[in-house]
Protein backbone atom coordinates (compact mmCIF):
# COMPACT_ATOMS: atom_id res chain seq x y z
CA UNK A 1 0.00 0.00 0.00
CA UNK A 2 1.32 3.17 -0.97
CA UNK A 3 0.82 7.03 -0.30
CA UNK A 4 -1.24 8.44 -2.37
CA UNK A 5 -2.07 12.20 -3.15
CA UNK A 6 0.12 14.86 -2.48
CA UNK A 7 2.28 12.26 -0.42
CA UNK A 8 2.78 10.09 -2.70
CA UNK A 9 3.78 12.36 -5.33
CA UNK A 10 6.26 13.69 -3.23
CA UNK A 11 7.83 10.08 -1.93
CA UNK A 12 7.36 9.86 -6.17
CA UNK A 13 9.55 12.45 -6.06
CA UNK A 14 12.28 11.62 -3.75
CA UNK A 15 12.44 8.43 -5.08
CA UNK A 16 13.21 9.32 -8.70
CA UNK A 17 15.31 11.90 -7.83
CA UNK A 18 17.55 9.03 -5.44
CA UNK A 19 17.66 6.95 -8.38
CA UNK A 20 18.87 9.46 -11.33
CA UNK A 21 22.89 8.93 -11.39
CA UNK A 22 22.85 12.65 -12.90
CA UNK A 23 21.86 14.02 -9.31
CA UNK A 24 22.88 11.68 -6.49
CA UNK A 25 24.89 8.72 -5.62
CA UNK A 26 26.15 7.16 -2.31
CA UNK A 27 29.29 7.66 -0.50
CA UNK A 28 29.55 4.73 2.14
CA UNK A 29 31.53 5.92 5.03
CA UNK A 30 33.14 3.24 7.05
CA UNK A 31 36.14 2.85 10.07
CA UNK A 32 39.18 0.50 9.54
CA UNK A 33 37.55 -1.68 12.89
CA UNK A 34 36.51 -5.28 12.23
CA UNK A 35 32.60 -4.95 13.53
CA UNK A 36 31.84 -2.31 10.87
CA UNK A 37 34.17 -3.58 7.95
CA UNK A 38 31.61 -6.49 8.39
CA UNK A 39 28.52 -4.49 8.10
CA UNK A 40 30.21 -2.19 4.97
CA UNK A 41 30.63 -5.39 3.06
CA UNK A 42 27.47 -6.12 2.94
CA UNK A 43 25.93 -2.93 2.52
CA UNK A 44 27.89 -1.91 -0.22
CA UNK A 45 26.06 -5.04 -2.36
CA UNK A 46 22.64 -3.88 -0.89
CA UNK A 47 22.91 -0.32 -1.85
CA UNK A 48 23.95 -1.94 -5.39
CA UNK A 49 21.00 -3.62 -5.32
CA UNK A 50 18.18 -0.78 -4.27
CA UNK A 51 19.59 1.59 -6.49
CA UNK A 52 20.13 -0.09 -9.47
CA UNK A 53 23.75 1.17 -9.28
CA UNK A 54 27.13 1.02 -7.38
CA UNK A 55 27.87 3.45 -4.56
CA UNK A 56 29.95 6.56 -5.78
CA UNK A 57 32.96 5.29 -3.46
CA UNK A 58 34.11 4.19 -0.34
CA UNK A 59 35.66 6.72 2.03
CA UNK A 60 37.18 4.77 4.96
CA UNK A 61 37.45 7.76 7.79
CA UNK A 62 40.27 7.71 10.68
CA UNK A 63 42.69 6.00 7.99
CA UNK A 64 45.92 4.63 9.47
CA UNK A 65 47.65 4.81 6.34
CA UNK A 66 49.47 8.22 6.80
CA UNK A 67 50.66 6.50 10.52
CA UNK A 68 51.19 3.35 9.97
CA UNK A 69 51.57 0.06 7.53
CA UNK A 70 52.09 -2.99 7.62
CA UNK A 71 55.33 -3.34 8.02
CA UNK A 72 57.53 -3.93 10.56
CA UNK A 73 58.07 -1.14 12.97
CA UNK A 74 60.05 2.14 12.10
CA UNK A 75 63.80 1.90 13.17
CA UNK A 76 63.72 5.39 15.33
CA UNK A 77 61.68 3.98 17.38
CA UNK A 78 64.04 1.51 18.92
CA UNK A 79 66.42 5.17 19.25
CA UNK A 80 64.38 6.67 21.63
CA UNK A 81 65.47 7.44 24.93
CA UNK A 82 62.37 5.88 26.73
CA UNK A 83 61.71 4.32 29.77
CA UNK A 84 60.90 0.32 29.59
CA UNK A 85 56.95 1.18 30.22
CA UNK A 86 57.08 4.07 27.89
CA UNK A 87 58.97 1.73 24.96
CA UNK A 88 56.01 -0.86 25.50
CA UNK A 89 52.86 1.92 25.14
CA UNK A 90 54.32 3.08 22.39
CA UNK A 91 55.01 -0.04 20.60
CA UNK A 92 51.72 -0.92 21.43
CA UNK A 93 50.15 2.20 19.78
CA UNK A 94 52.55 1.24 16.92
CA UNK A 95 51.07 -1.98 16.41
CA UNK A 96 47.61 -0.78 16.87
CA UNK A 97 48.15 1.43 13.93
CA UNK A 98 49.74 -1.55 11.74
CA UNK A 99 46.67 -3.32 12.25
CA UNK A 100 44.37 -0.86 11.70
CA UNK A 101 46.43 0.00 8.21
CA UNK A 102 46.48 -4.11 7.49
CA UNK A 103 42.08 -4.08 7.92
CA UNK A 104 42.01 -0.85 5.99
CA UNK A 105 43.94 -2.21 2.83
CA UNK A 106 41.74 -5.00 3.61
CA UNK A 107 38.22 -3.38 3.20
CA UNK A 108 39.88 -0.91 0.39
CA UNK A 109 40.98 -4.39 -1.73
CA UNK A 110 37.38 -6.11 -0.97
CA UNK A 111 35.12 -3.48 -2.09
CA UNK A 112 37.65 -1.18 -4.34
CA UNK A 113 35.93 -2.86 -7.75
CA UNK A 114 32.14 -2.47 -6.18
CA UNK A 115 32.10 1.23 -6.49
CA UNK A 116 32.72 3.83 -9.34
CA UNK A 117 35.40 5.16 -8.31
CA UNK A 118 36.87 3.04 -5.64
CA UNK A 119 38.17 3.47 -1.93
CA UNK A 120 39.41 6.40 -0.95
CA UNK A 121 41.08 6.88 2.98
CA UNK A 122 40.80 10.07 4.86
CA UNK A 123 42.23 11.37 8.35
CA UNK A 124 39.93 12.00 11.41
CA UNK A 125 37.15 13.95 10.52
CA UNK A 126 35.03 14.17 13.65
CA UNK A 127 35.00 17.44 15.37
CA UNK A 128 35.70 18.79 12.12
CA UNK A 129 33.06 21.62 10.55
CA UNK A 130 31.35 20.83 7.62
CA UNK A 131 33.30 23.57 5.80
CA UNK A 132 36.07 21.47 6.93
CA UNK A 133 35.02 18.25 6.32
CA UNK A 134 33.87 19.21 2.50
CA UNK A 135 37.50 20.56 2.11
CA UNK A 136 39.37 17.20 3.63
CA UNK A 137 36.64 15.21 0.64
CA UNK A 138 37.07 17.48 -2.07
CA UNK A 139 40.82 17.13 -1.63
CA UNK A 140 40.32 13.01 -1.68
CA UNK A 141 37.99 12.97 -4.20
CA UNK A 142 39.54 15.70 -6.50
CA UNK A 143 41.38 13.11 -8.56
CA UNK A 144 38.94 10.70 -8.95
CA UNK A 145 37.02 12.69 -11.66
Amino acid sequence: MGASGMMGREVDRVVALMKDPALTGAVVVSLPEPLVMAETVELVPRITDRFGRAPLALLINRSATALADASPPPGWLQTLALTPAARQTVQTVADELRVRAQLEAELSGSLARQTTLGCFSVPELLGLGPVEVIDALTAELGGAR
